[in-house]
């Protein structure tokens, strides 16, 4: 049976890993944003593939060498990237259309 810790653990590294995630998402954003626009999309898109690639590498470590319990780390992660994913994109579409106004 889980302990109560291994649950609490799991999901605070879990939405850890998620918000840290976001935290370096929205800083490529407006670094790129405010310096090299025409390099927006590049920039977004490709930060996207090495964030996902690092947290699929930060989880795999976390689940082999820690007790942490796997589903509720994999519930906190999933909904918090989903709930940050959508903070990060509707950030740019008010961020755009400002602009474009």
């Amino acid at each position: 049976m889980e302990s109560e810790e291994m649950i609490l653990e799991g999901l605070a590294c879990g939405v850890g890993l998620a918000l840290i995630n976001g935290v370096i998402a929205w800083l490529s954003i407006r670094w790129t944003w405010n310096r090299r626009p025409q390099l927006f999309v590049q920039v977004f898109f490709g930060g996207m593939i090495l964030r996902m690639m690092m947290t699929v590498a930060v989880s795999a470590l976390l689940l082999i060498l820690t007790p942490i319990h796997p589903g509720y780390f994999v519930a906190g992660l999933g909904i918090t990237y989903i709930l940050v994913l959508v903070l990060e994109i509707a950030a740019v579409v008010r961020r755009n259309d400002r602009e474009t106004e």
